[in-house]
């Protein structure tokens, strides 16, 4: 019987040893980065470089899986179903893990609970654009244009309603009692086109997207979301230099795991990730045509990016009275 013991508990030693191996060599197979929206786009651009470089760092296949749709959420409800050993993670935007839980009165996946934090790649500072002939040329004026046209409503847009684009201009109405009439797009280069053309008054761009027109005399920038200006962007203020407080309109790019992934794995995930993106070659290529901003945090630092940014983000869809249904 004793004998009978001690190969159970040699046996249990060794598979804890194992599974504690396994998660120390990670990849054991193929990672798939699930992507919420189509090829071709900046996000899938993105991560495709970035996967390549995974895939160097790792000498591991790594493989793109786009599931786009539903504002992420055809994406993250696949990523909630996967099984939890790091194999398969997703590559979004701020939707998935912050934006969706307060626009849906219902969704089909909890990311309180079946999603988890790995990495924030990456941050586009936001620029907000008037057209050329604006009688706006600050931030300051802009507010007293609108304010001054309550009758007659200042029009802007956004790449979609709910979105980085959007929300940020209820705070704006909100806290400076402004009249505006928000016009949805879908997607960036619609918004671009109107607002070069016109027709509408005002848009927060890519400063990416935003700097050529900038430069051309067919746009003007009135303020960035950054800490400080853009090296690409010198002349356009960023908010506090304007006078008024960042509006938090800055988007990001990261990357979550199912929940229960083990956290030696989500950390190895993260380190590798983070090395890639602090490459100069890559930042080069990759990440200053599109204004992106190579963050590659911790997933802890993630997780308390998501704690702070739920309250102002909820604040803003109730000020707006916005609501989604599946």
């Amino acid at each position: 019987m004793k004998n009978l013991q001690k190969l159970l508990a040699g046996i249990a030693v060794a598979a804890c040893a194992f599974t504690a191996v396994a998660q120390d060599v990670f990849p054991q197979k193929t990672v798939t980065i699930i992507v919420p929206y189509p090829p071709g786009g900046a996000v899938d651009t993105f991560v495709r470089a970035l996967s390549e470089g995974l895939r160097q760092e790792w000498k591991a296949g790594v493989v793109i899986e786009n599931k786009p749709g539903g504002n992420e959420v055809i994406a993250a409800s696949a990523l909630a179903q996967a099984r939890p050993d790091g194999h398969t993670i997703m590559a979004s935007t701020e939707a998935a893990s912050i934006l969706n839980p307060l626009l849906y009165k219902k969704l089909p996946y909890d990311p309180a609970k079946q999603i988890m934090p790995v990495s924030i790649l990456v941050r586009a500072p936001l620029v907000l654009a008037v057209p050329a002939n604006s009688p706006a040329s600050s931030l300051r004026e802009f507010i007293d244009m609108a304010r001054a046209r309550s009758a007659n409503p200042v029009r802007y847009g956004s790449a979609g309603a709910g979105g980085t684009g959007h929300l940020p201009f209820i705070q704006l109405a909100s806290d400076h009692q402004l009249q505006l009439i928000h016009a949805p797009y879908r997607g960036a280069g619609p918004l671009l086109q109107d607002l070069l053309g016109g027709h509408i008054e005002a848009g927060l761009l890519g400063s990416a997207v935003a700097e050529p027109h900038i430069r051309a005399g067919k746009l003007k920038g009135l303020a960035v979301t950054a800490d400080s200006r853009l090296a690409s962007l010198p002349m356009v203020p960023t908010y506090q230099e304007a006078g008024v407080p960042d509006i938090n309109s800055t988007f990001i790019i990261a990357l979550s795991a199912p929940a229960g992934t083990p956290a030696q794995v989500v950390e190895a995930i993260a380190r590798a990730s983070r090395k890639v993106l602090l490459n100069s070659e890559f930042q080069a290529k990759t990440l200053n045509p599109f204004g992106f901003v190579a963050v590659g945090s911790d997933p802890a630092s993630f997780a308390d990016y998501i704690r702070r940014e739920v309250p102002v983000q909820k604040k803003r869809i109730e000020t707006g009275g916005i609501s989604f249904e599946m």
